[in-house]
């Protein structure tokens, strides 16, 4: 079965925050990307971060969800999704049982932010449907500085939203 590999909205009550992180072995630095876009696309808010001194590509992705159920906290912002293509994470944050490994931290932060929300829910989704958050991601290693930009991404990522059905207008 061939899966589709464009970006998915939420339901029209929901935000949709897409995350990812990237990770320099050599430098021991991550660079996070988070994308809020709402049930038509529109991209609410980017996040581009980046953490020095970070162990391994399973912190990176465990804090890039930390800083998605981050994102997401604000009085509009009442029922979110979360995805991210970082499956280890997805389940140990869906996971009724308390984590117990070196991550076990950042996934309980996690857990005690969503009570934050009406309703927060998380969906592990190929890497093909996470592009856009990918690509902040890898962004943020090379500019190695934190941006947050509200309703846009940076310019040069106008090639990942050409390709993405969420969003789609020029920015």
């Amino acid at each position: 079965r061939v899966e589709d590999e464009r970006w998915k909205p939420p339901d029209p009550i929901e935000i949709n925050i897409n995350f990812d992180g990237a990770f320099d072995k050599q430098n021991s630095r991550s660079g996070i990307g988070i994308v809020c876009r709402d049930s038509s696309g529109k991209i609410l808010n980017c996040r581009v971060m980046v953490n020095n001194r970070v162990p391994t590509p399973f912190a990176v992705e465990a804090l890039a969800c930390l800083q998605a159920a981050k994102a997401g906290l604000n009085p509009r912002f009442r029922r979110v999704v979360i995805e991210g293509d970082a499956l280890n994470i997805i389940k140990k944050v869906k996971s009724n049982y308390k984590d117990k490994s070196v991550l076990s931290q950042y996934i309980s932060d996690i857990k005690v932010l969503c009570k934050n929300y009406n309703r927060c829910w998380f969906r592990q989704i190929c890497k093909n449907r996470n592009k856009i958050a990918h690509a902040v991601a890898q962004k943020a290693l090379k500019i190695n500085e934190n941006t947050y930009l509200k309703g846009r991404l940076p310019r040069s990522m106008l090639k990942e939203t050409e390709t993405d059905a969420g969003n789609t207008e020029q920015i």
